[in-house]
């Protein structure tokens, strides 16, 4: 009865988005020093017989120490093109056809999985603008921020907890250490968002970040 059953939509998707058979390589620019370059990007939703460009030869790079805003109308293909640089893109139905993806010079299309996950989290992550969808709903927020910790490192428990307490606390989540408990409906959707940046922090270390931001920060 649910139509979104027949676009893959509902199935379990891949590690890491499909590359198309029929790829569109382009030449990788040796002389770039960007962190990371998107050089005409080009990913597709392939349901049933119908195809939906959703990404069409995207190209920027970033510098490091630079920000990088994409604006566009709803549905112009912000998301999908910061999905695809990491493999997110659900497949089915997503599809990666063509274009060139080089974090710190290494290509990311069609790279293994291995490769992306030790990227994902680490030197790469994500701050979804739905707080709610970026946690699990059935796991307490500390057991999810453990799992983050200590998916890239070998720590003691009691020092991976001490460690996600002291960032819900540079977040400015009150009584971060009771909120560990917490399930993520429990928080307020300010507080989520908290703690989706407090994750992002913890497993990004390329960036050396204040515990105590200041309070217009938040």
């Amino acid at each position: 009865m649910d139509p979104r059953l027949k676009s893959g939509a509902l199935t379990r998707p891949q590690p890491s988005t499909k590359v198309s058979g029929t790829f569109n390589a382009v030449e990788a620019d040796e002389n770039n020093n960007a962190v990371l370059k998107v050089d005409q990007l080009e990913t597709q939703f392939h349901i049933n017989r119908r195809t939906y460009k959703a990404v069409n030869q995207v190209s920027f790079d970033i510098a490091p120490g630079e920000c990088l805003g994409l604006i566009g109308e709803s549905g112009s293909g912000k998301s999908v093109t910061a999905l695809s640089v990491m493999g997110l893109v659900a497949s089915p139905p997503g599809v990666i056809c063509g274009g060139d993806i080089r974090f710190n010079d290494a290509s990311l299309i069609g790279a293994d999985y291995e490769t992306l996950r030790k990227l994902r989290g680490k030197d790469v992550a994500y701050i979804f603008q739905d707080p709610l969808a970026t946690l699990h709903p059935l796991y307490r927020v500390g057991e999810q921020m453990l799992e983050a910790i200590l998916v890239h490192d070998n720590m003691p428990l009691h020092e991976a907890r001490e460690r996600a307490i002291s960032l819900l606390d540079a977040v400015h989540i009150p009584n971060a250490e009771e909120r560990m408990k917490a399930f993520p409906h429990e928080l307020s959707g300010g507080m989520r968002q908290r703690v989706a940046i407090a994750w992002h922090w913890l497993t990004t270390r390329r960036l050396s970040l204040p515990m105590n931001p200041p309070r217009h920060w938040t």
